[in-house]
């Protein structure tokens, strides 16, 4: 018992500490102090962070010189300052829709180009000809992916050569690596192509208000799978429709390790005339009943009833930071920014504090949202959009947030009673079990194990019934602190792993 009190002890030097931040809150290290809102309400949409080089912001905000084109693309060193090496890019357009970082360059588009800079911001003149100039009369460039030969996929609206019959437009193209339209690679829809997602090495998720792939239109309404040449891959059916004169917005959004497809907007599903906003599907495409597909989203502006999901970002121990336009999320208060479990039921205890609101110079036809989340190292998240103060803190439409690897467990006492209990408890044959009060029986519960230094070692995802068997052989002997999510709730209990 010695041994398990000196363990325990330990546990409350590292978790105990008032000096731990904690997970998905701000990291207090990344401060940008950068005006993104001088005369008019900035919006970040991409953000990319390199080791070794910073942190690469695109969307569209003040240049804070009167009657100066916004900024679109600049870069944040480690901490948020602006890095003043990197020339601010300026294009007088409706800014940047997708940033991607390869091999020392950067590329990116925006409503009517492709454009591929190097990564101190000089701009590749050749590539710029030959995508945007000498092979296209018309060209909308909506979304790209790069291949491992860095071939360009591109959806919009295209011509396969300038001036020369048949002048045919196409939708799904294919560009070189340097940049040259590859004509053998022609793919139409009957409507607009919107995104793209990759959903494996060898296949493409599109998403747009079309119906039909080429001649083929038994596809559904609204999303498709090809292949990596432009073909069909007829395994995939859309599970949405389209209502009369509405489209709606589904935009694949993260790909599972399983396979299963997370979609965030706002969207019909076949047979029912909900709006839906977020929903993950099979990797045919049917529905995954086992998600909270129906949960409801709600804002607070007049003008935008309708809310919706933007992104969606793993996190390490298996549930979704989710952002886009909304205040409340399943009934709960959330500033566009809400954790969800595995299966789609809200963390309760995360992102309280007030999120994105706020916008500075806010024009009619602003709202405050969060469009990207994206991963960073050390198990930490960027998350962008129209805001300009989260958590209650003025500053710039970025924050950084912490993972759930920063987790520190409050005001924990030596005799504090447990959530749940773990027995035996010293482990000693790679086995525990649970009795968890008040939990139903068939309830699915997410189970993440962390050890002294608060890093995930085991995560699991079952039903829970009672005296529930868990397995633990992968853990060494020592100290570690068990968390139980379910139906939105966090438990905690503590259990020593004694191992031959």
């Amino acid at each position: 018992m010695k041994h398990l009190q000196l363990s325990f002890l330990l546990l409350l030097c590292i978790f105990g500490s008032n000096s731990y931040a904690q997970p998905f809150t701000a990291d207090s290290s990344f401060n940008v102090t950068y005006n993104f809102h001088s005369s008019w309400a900035g919006t970040l949409t991409q953000v990319v962070e390199v080791e070794g080089k910073g942190v690469y912001i695109a969307g569209n905000w003040d240049s804070q010189v009167p009657f100066d084109p916004p900024y679109c693309i600049n870069r944040l060193l480690p901490n948020g300052a602006i890095d003043n090496s990197f020339p601010y890019y300026i294009y007088n357009i409706d800014g940047i829709q997708k940033l991607v970082y390869l091999d020392d360059t950067i590329f990116f588009n925006t409503p009517l180009a492709l454009i591929r800079n190097t990564s101190e911001g000089g701009l590749d003149w050749e590539f710029w000809e030959n995508a945007n100039q000498d092979t296209i009369n018309r060209y909308e460039s909506h979304d790209f992916h790069i291949f491992n030969d860095k071939s360009i996929l591109v959806v919009g609206d295209h011509m396969v050569k300038k001036h020369q019959p048949p002048n045919e437009y196409f939708d799904v193209g294919k560009r070189y690596r340097n940049g040259v339209v590859d004509t053998t690679c022609k793919h139409k829809t009957n409507r607009s192509i919107r995104k793209l997602l990759k959903y494996d090495d060898n296949r493409i998720l599109l998403e747009g208000v079309f119906n039909q792939y080429d001649s083929i239109t038994t596809i559904g309404d609204g999303m498709c799978r090809i292949f990596n040449d432009g073909t069909l891959d007829t395994s995939f059916h859309s599970p949405f429709w389209f209502p009369p004169g509405y489209y709606g917005y589904k935009r694949p959004l993260h790909i599972d390790p399983d396979g299963k497809i997370l979609v965030g907007g706002f969207f019909f599903v076949q047979g029912d005339p909900s709006i839906y906003h977020i929903a993950r599907l099979m990797p045919n495409g049917d529905l995954d009943s086992t998600f909270n597909y129906k949960a409801v989203i709600e804002t607070n502006d007049s003008s935008y009833l309708i809310g919706a999901v933007y992104t969606i970002c793993p996190t390490s121990d298996n549930r979704y930071v989710v952002g886009g336009f909304f205040q409340k999320y399943e009934g709960y208060d959330r500033g566009s920014i809400v954790l969800l479990d595995y299966y789609g039921n809200v963390d309760t205890t995360a992102f309280t504090g007030g999120g994105a609101d706020t916008i500075i110079h806010a024009h009619n036809t602003d709202f405050v949202d969060i469009i990207k989340i994206i991963p960073a190292k050390d198990d930490k998240f960027y998350a962008v959009g129209r805001f300009s103060r989260y958590d209650g803190v003025d500053g710039a439409p970025i924050v950084r947030l912490l993972g759930p690897s920063h987790l520190q467990v409050e005001d924990i006492e030596q005799d504090d009673p447990a959530d749940f209990t773990i027995f035996p408890n010293p482990i000693i044959d790679n086995q525990f079990s649970l009795v968890v009060p008040g939990l139903a029986a068939a309830t699915k519960i997410d189970i993440s194990i962390f050890n002294a230094t608060g890093a995930i070692v085991q995560n699991t995802q079952t039903t829970y019934y009672k005296n529930i068997k868990i397995d633990c052989g992968v853990l060494c002997t020592g100290t570690y602190i068990v968390k139980i999510n379910a139906s939105g709730k966090r438990l905690f209990s503590r259990m020593l792993v004694m191992n031959n």
